[in-house]
């Protein structure tokens, strides 16, 4: 998947790509300072998602949506500096497949992005596919795991993590983007309470026979899921 953001302060962007790589850990990430910029890369790069700020310099951002639109098949998303029903209604107007703040939480983000995704038709729900691991069938519609046919007993967050952990294919998962997933928002982290559910996965695990997956710490940065430990 890859996304095109126009227009954001990078630190926001930054913020942006840890969430989305939370559902799409391979997401490709395209940077245009300018609208202007934003609609080249359109024509060019043929992303997936377009994500606007919510002012931009050098264009007007609900003719840059109608351009992007008539250019592009892509999830086009505005954000809003406020949630203002009239602005909200002229962007949808001018083609946005969804407008809302910036400010949105990151488990709203995601879900809001990946429901304007799934009506276009852009992106197949990554839930809907089954993941396998070291023995480990994870059955994300049903919110299911089984460790070689038997049922593994997971409460609902030791179920993100291990999902979220088994998508990133034994790559790290960094400490917020985990956070991101428990909490909503990085910015209510806690390291403590994180260790915890690691911790409780490890022992259920560990207690599977058989069992051929195990998680990594990557101090002070992340964890991930391994075939054998």
């Amino acid at each position: 998947m890859r996304a095109l953001f126009v227009g954001l302060d990078y630190h926001v962007v930054k913020s942006f790509t840890l969430t989305l790589r939370v559902r799409w850990p391979d997401a490709e990430v395209v940077l245009a300072d300018t609208g202007r910029q934003g609609l080249r890369d359109v024509s060019e790069l043929s992303p997936d998602l377009v994500i606007l700020a919510p002012e931009l310099s050098d264009i007007d951002v609900l003719e840059l949506i109608e351009k992007v639109r008539s250019a592009s098949d892509a999830v086009v998303i505005a954000l809003a500096t406020v949630d203002d029903d009239s602005d909200i209604v002229a962007t949808l107007e001018a083609g946005a497949d969804d407008c809302f703040p910036a400010s949105m939480n990151g488990t709203r983000f995601l879900a809001r992005i990946g429901a304007a995704m799934r009506r276009a038709g852009t992106l197949k729900d990554p839930r809907d596919g089954l993941l396998v691991c070291g023995g480990l069938e994870i059955k994300p519609k049903s919110f299911e795991v089984f460790s070689d046919g038997k049922p593994l007993h997971l409460t609902p967050t030791e179920f993100k993590v291990l999902y979220h952990l088994a998508k990133g294919r034994g790559e790290v998962v960094s400490q917020h983007a985990l956070g991101s997933i428990i909490w909503g928002s990085s910015d209510q982290f806690s390291t403590d309470c994180l260790r915890k559910y690691i911790r409780r996965l490890r022992q259920k695990l560990d207690g599977s026979p058989n069992m051929r997956a195990g998680i990594v710490t990557i101090p002070r940065i992340g964890y991930r899921l391994v075939e054998s430990i």
